[in-house]
């Protein structure tokens, strides 16, 4: 049971933390999923600080996430499709995970940059 962790979103110091990875977007380096308008990031601290599109990042990102940084649009695995997610997913495509060359990624949690100015 040593992979266990609790995501709460009371209010903690570390909530406001900025995450700066340093990363750069580069469509090679970030491949984009064959049913969702988003690109796949295998690590939280791969994740582009210049990219504004929807990004596919994995489960711990909730361990760094900022919501006056990134705010957070749905599950590539779930069966609860919100609009957000729909509007990201790619007409008459599968909806389950996120596919890259064929084959299914683990589960994703969707983010998308906030922009200046906008909450």
């Amino acid at each position: 049971m040593g992979n266990i962790c609790w995501y709460t979103n009371l209010e903690i110091s570390r909530t406001h933390d900025v995450l700066d990875t340093g990363k750069r977007y580069s469509p090679e380096k970030y491949k984009k999923y064959e049913n969702y308008n988003a690109i796949h990031v295998e690590s939280v601290t791969d994740i582009p600080m210049d990219y504004d599109g929807v990004m596919g990042v994995p489960v711990t990102f909730f361990t760094k996430y900022n919501p006056e940084q990134y705010k957070v649009l749905g599950l590539t695995d779930s069966t609860d499709f919100s609009e957000e997610v729909e509007a990201v997913r790619i007409p008459n495509t599968f909806r389950g995970r996120g596919i890259i060359d064929g084959k299914q990624k683990y589960a994703r949690i969707l983010i998308q940059k906030i922009k200046e100015g906008e909450k």
